[in-house]
C-alpha cells in the first residue's frame, strides 16, 4: 500500500498513518508526525518509533478507554442476560458488544485506529500496518483497559450470593462442550472477525465512506459472532475481554481457550487476506 502512493487513513488523520500521505493532506493538516516513515511497508516492519510524542500517548489513551468501555459494557450486558427469565434478552449481549464497539471505532478510529483488541493488535502487526513498539504498548493498556473496566462493573454492581456464579461475565464454554471445540470456535469467529477488519480497514481500494464503512462491517460482524457463538463460548473473540473478569473473580476454568483461539483465528484471518485477497484487490485498482 506504500507501493502504490496511497494514505492508510481517508480521513487524513495523521496520527496514526503518514505511508503515502499526498501533498495536498499535509498542506491541508500540516507537518504532524507520523505512526511510522515512508519506508515502513518496504524495509522493516519491526521498525521502532517514538514512544513520547503526544500523538503516540493519545493512542495509548484512546485504546485504553475505548478497551475499558467495552469490556466494562459486554461483562455487565452478560450478567444482565444470566440474571434474566427472559429469552428473548439472549440478543441483548451481541447488540451491546456491537453497538460499544462501533460507537468507539466511530469515536477512536482516527486516534488510534481502535483496536481495543490484543488479538486484532497482533494482526495488525502481521500485516504490518502498526510497529512493534506501538503493537506491544498497545496490548499493555488493552488488558490494563480491561482491567479498569471490569474494576468499575465490580465496584457498582450489588453485592449478592447470585452474582458468585457469574463470575463478572467471565466468557464460559457451554455444558458438554470440550476446550478443543471452544477453540475452534473462538478461531473461527475471530478469523472472521479479523478478515473484515483487514478487508475494510487497510483495503488499497481506499472508499471516501470508510469512515462509516469500518464501525457499520464491525457492528454487523461483531452482532452475527455472538448472537451465534455467544451461546457456546461467550464470543470473546478478545484475549482482554475474557482476562479481566477471570483475573477479578479469580475464574481461570478453560481461560486459555480464550487465548489461543483468538490469537490463532487474527493470525488466520491476516495470513487469508494477504495471500488471498489482497494481491486481487491491488491488482483490481491498477488501470488497465
Amino acid at each position: 500500500m506504500a507501493g502504490d502512493g496511497m494514505s492508510l487513513n481517508s480521513v487524513g488523520d495523521p496520527g496514526y498513518t503518514s505511508i503515502g500521505v499526498h501533498d495536498e493532506t499535509k498542506h491541508l493538516i500540516g507537518e504532524l508526525e507520523p505512526l511510522a516513515p515512508t519506508s515502513w511497508k518496504t524495509k522493516n516492519f519491526l521498525l521502532m518509533e517514538p514512544v513520547v510524542s503526544r500523538y503516540f500517548i493519545r493512542a495509548l489513551i484512546a485504546e485504553f478507554i475505548g478497551t475499558a468501555f467495552l469490556v466494562g459494557l459486554a461483562c455487565g450486558s452478560g450478567l444482565s442476560q444470566s440474571l434474566s427469565e427472559n429469552s428473548a434478552s439472549a440478543l441483548a449481549p451481541a447488540l451491546t458488544t456491537a453497538t460499544i464497539i462501533a460507537a468507539l471505532c466511530f469515536s477512536f478510529e482516527s486516534v488510534s485506529r481502535a483496536f481495543f483488541n490484543p488479538a486484532v493488535t497482533v494482526g495488525m502487526f502481521l500485516a504490518k500496518e502498526i510497529s512493534l513498539i506501538r503493537a506491544l504498548c498497545y496490548i499493555v493498556v488493552q488488558y490494563f483497559g480491561a482491567i479498569v473496566g471490569v474494576s468499575f462493573l465490580l465496584a457498582v454492581i450489588p453485592d449478592g450470593d447470585y452474582l458468585n456464579g457469574l463470575h463478572l461475565g467471565s466468557t464460559m464454554l457451554a455444558p458438554g462442550l470440550s476446550q478443543w471445540q471452544g477453540i475452534v470456535i473462538e478461531t473461527l469467529i475471530t478469523f472472521v472477525l479479523m478478515m473484515v477488519i483487514c478487508c475494510i480497514a487497510i483495503n488499497p481500494r481506499q472508499m471516501p465512506e470508510r469512515k462509516i464503512m469500518i464501525p457499520f462491517g464491525l457492528f454487523c460482524v461483531i452482532l452475527a459472532n455472538i448472537y451465534s457463538a455467544g451461546p457456546l463460548t461467550g464470543a470473546s473473540m478478545n484475549p482482554a475481554r475474557s482476562f479481566a473478569p477471570a483475573l477479578l473473580s479469580n475464574f481461570w476454568n478453560d481461560q486459555y481457550v480464550y487465548f489461543v483461539g483468538p490469537m490463532l483465528g487474527a493470525i488466520l484471518g491476516v495470513g487469508c487476506y494477504l495471500f488471498a485477497v489482497q494481491d486481487s484487490l491491488i491488482h483490481l485498482s491498477v488501470p488497465q
